[in-house]
């Protein structure tokens, strides 16, 4: 095995270092606070997903806009308006009464609905810090695929199946006091470290022990030129310029190995103008997986930030952006009650669910809200304004809500238990940022928006609704 190949510096490296116009442009500001994230696979899925939602903005506001122009204009007048039949308004008429009287209810009763929702959230927000860091790479995948088994046979044989190189860097590495210092640095290490099970080096091959003489670097230069070349080259280069000090490690979790990785660093003190740096595959895993929560809770707070800041900017008013940013804060709260009350771990998918929440779940409530102003705009009063809004908004929101808990779902017949984790996650999410926009935002303008203080914007007053069948069922 090569030096260079086998450290993988360059991968080191990469690992270091409503309504409208208005939802335009609040996605993907969600999405792109996943550039944050020290993961370079993280960045990417926020990059794309940024990408996403631009691209879909564009298709419904051009593509859907002229194809129902296309399809509708020829449309006889009769058909325009057709008649539901008994059994389509009958079902019609029970949602449409079931709606309104739940958040007629979470209006009428606050206290009831927000006081449990904040418990559960902080509850969540403090359980959260205790969720296990799922770092076993064989968890995530399913136990028959190929290579695994292999792999654990291999293991139940040799015993360890890690290999942790370190690189040394120095003008000459074949000094005498760098090859001393390599003899105890790897004696201390063995000694203090009872999961290393050996270790090949210069000092190694050279039968080098702590406190020996050790020898001129022509006797070493003579002693690595009688090796075969493809080991000596992976224990030093031609220059001699760069050394291996290579660990075999027992088998352990990526987060005892990232544990590993950190106290050797700190104990290795090599001599002045000599440098140490971890490297290899496994050394990439498990920084990878150490970032992939690290960063975890700045996304979340500048996911949220964004969409306030963005909301603020649009509404100019700190009580209808909050009354569209808090139950979203909730539900982020709830899900890591859920996820450890179900015993789930975080891994490179779930660390991030949460900013998928708030991409979806702030568009309910900016929906429902959108409704509400307009009706408040018409100078009706906040009871009867968000009783019309979940009539006529709230159908549309359920089926978004269900249809995006659909797709998700599929995910979990994966057989992969990264993937099935985020899908029944996702779908919990999904449903639970539904119930906190029906319920915890007629809850919360009960306080934000009181009939005793509350007036109508004529700056929203708006002409008489449009018959409904122009918003095409919704």
């Amino acid at each position: 095995m090569k030096l260079v190949s086998m450290l993988d510096l360059d991968g080191a490296d990469k690992c270091r270092d409503g309504k409208g116009h208005r939802t335009v442009g609040r996605d993907e500001r969600r999405f792109s606070t996943l550039l944050i994230s020290a993961v370079p696979a993280v960045r990417d899925f926020g990059v794309l997903l940024a990408i996403g939602v631009v691209v879909l903005s564009l298709a419904g506001l051009f593509i859907l806009n002229a194809t129902l122009y296309r399809f509708a204009r020829h449309q006889p007048k009769e058909l325009a308006e057709p008649n539901p039949g008994p059994a389509l308004g009958q079902r019609r008429l029970r949602f449409d009464h079931i709606m309104p009287t739940i958040v007629r209810s979470a209006r009428r009763h606050p206290i009831w609905i927000v006081v449990p929702a904040v418990l559960l959230a902080a509850g969540g927000f403090v359980a959260d810090t205790s969720l296990n860091v799922q770092t076993d790479i064989e968890e995530l995948i399913p136990a028959d695929t190929p290579g695994v088994i292999p792999l654990q046979d291999a293991r139940r044989v040799v015993g360890a199946t890690v290999e942790l190189p370190f690189l040394v860097a120095a003008a000459d590495v074949t000094q005498p006091e760098i090859t001393q210092w390599i003899a105890e640095f790897q004696h201390e290490a063995l000694a203090g470290h009872p999961e290393l099970l050996g270790v090949d080096s210069v000092a190694t091959v050279l039968e080098l022990e702590p406190g020996d003489p050790a020898p001129t670097s022509q006797t070493v230069a003579n002693t690595l030129r009688q090796m075969p070349a493809d080991i000596r080259s992976g224990l030093i280069t031609n220059d001699q310029q760069s050394a291996a000090i290579v660990f075999a490690v027992d088998d352990i979790t990526v987060a005892e190995l990232n544990d590993l990785i950190d106290d050797l660093v700190a104990e290795a003190e090599p001599p002045a103008q000599v440098t140490v740096t971890p490297g290899g595959t496994w050394t990439l895993t498990a920084r990878s997986v150490s970032a992939t929560t690290e960063h975890r809770g700045l996304i979340l707070a500048a996911g949220i930030g964004a969409v306030f800041i963005g909301l603020l900017a649009i509404y100019r008013n700190w009580r209808r952006t909050l009354t569209a940013v808090a139950p979203i804060v909730l539900v982020i709260g709830w899900s890591s009650a859920l996820m450890w009350l179900l015993d789930f771990e975080l891994n490179p998918l779930t660390a991030v669910l949460g900013v998928l929440i708030i991409g979806i779940g702030t568009e309910y409530t900016v929906l429902l809200l959108e409704r509400y102003w307009e009706e408040r705009g018409r100078g009706a009063d906040p009871d009867a304004a968000i009783v019309e809004a979940a009539a006529r908004i709230g159908r549309a929101i359920t089926v978004s809500g269900a249809t995006t808990a659909a797709g998700f779902g599929a995910l979990i017949a994966s057989s992969f238990p990264a993937l099935r984790d985020f899908g029944i996650l996702t779908v919990a999410n999904v449903i639970a940022a539904l119930i906190a926009t029906l319920i915890i935002v007629p809850a919360l303008l009960h306080w934000l928006d009181p009939p005793t203080r509350s007036k109508p914007d004529p700056r929203r007053t708006m002409a008489p609704a449009e018959p409904e069948t122009a918003t095409f069922g919704l």
